[in-house]
């Protein structure tokens, strides 16, 4: 499948934008009672995320609007409990109640009838089922930086996105999610187990941070499957963090070389390298 930028594809885009991408379903898979469930992924993209809930759910279905997506997520990603359908967010080819937990991560963005798509969120599942949305937040992601995604239709910020799923569910958990580089002191081989224990957070609470995310995680029924949530949840990104250690190291090379010393001592060893070279 060509990567157009529109969906995140694993196999060929990695760093910032992969720990984002994995981090939300992995955070579902680890978060959620999903034994036994049936899950809709809707908007499922390459397939990649359905996949990872299909190693807990009893049974995942992934749907998006594009064929050749469709068909690149079938061969791509095999279980028997995962199948991947062709269908509009506005009319998901699934019966009415079929479905447990409903997950649509980066999907409003992308549409302009937001209430209409909720509607048929609404119709697949069940009266006791529990949805995971997320969304962009238009003034971190849009306006601070002047930037323009050409396949976002429709943005909303905080209020919005807020206003608009608390309207239709009675419990809501609400979450953000921001790009971090750290540095993580952590228990080893569960000397004093820290299960439980809230973290702390040395400079400042990054919990009180404006989120580059929003998720919500919505029911009409008490939430109680839903473990306990974490003080933070982290996905390491060893990718960008091996690129800025070689961005640094080719910077430190590259001022050394423009220093009068280097180059003295370069136009030095040049006869030496000469016949060494012969």
């Amino acid at each position: 499948m060509e990567p157009t930028g529109e969906r995140f594809i694993p196999q060929s885009m990695d760093g910032q934008i992969a720990a984002e991408h994995f981090s939300r379903y992995l955070f579902v898979s680890h978060y959620l009672d999903l034994g036994g469930k049936k899950v809709l992924d809707i908007a499922s993209g390459a397939g990649y995320g359905s996949y990872l809930l299909a190693q807990k759910a009893g049974q995942v279905t992934g749907v998006d609007i594009s064929q050749e997506t469709v068909d690149y997520a079938t061969a791509q990603y095999v279980r028997k409990n995962l199948t991947f359908l062709q269908g509009s967010c506005y009319e998901i080819p699934l019966p009415a109640d079929s479905v447990d937990i409903v997950v649509s991560f980066e999907t409003l963005e992308h549409i302009d009838r937001h209430e209409d798509f909720l509607s048929e969120v609404e119709r697949v599942l069940r009266p006791d089922g529990i949805v995971v949305i997320s969304s962009p937040n238009k003034r971190l992601y849009t306006d601070v930086p002047n930037k323009v995604n050409p396949y976002h239709v429709k943005e909303l910020y905080n209020e919005e996105f807020l206003a608009l799923v608390n309207q239709r569910y009675r419990y809501t958990e609400y979450l953000g999610q921001n790009y971090l580089l750290s540095s993580v002191i952590y228990p080893i081989n569960g000397a004093h187990p820290s299960a439980g224990r809230p973290a702390e957070y040395a400079d400042n609470d990054f919990r009180e941070k404006e989120p580059l995310y929003n998720i919500l995680i919505a029911s009409n029924a008490p939430l109680s499957t839903l473990r306990p949530l974490p003080a933070a949840f982290f996905y390491e990104d060893t990718v960008t963090i091996d690129n800025i250690r070689k961005v640094a190291y080719l910077e430190g090379q590259n001022s050394c070389r423009n220093t009068h010393a280097w180059k003295v001592g370069h136009l030095l060893l040049t006869p030496f390298r000469f016949f060494r070279h012969l």
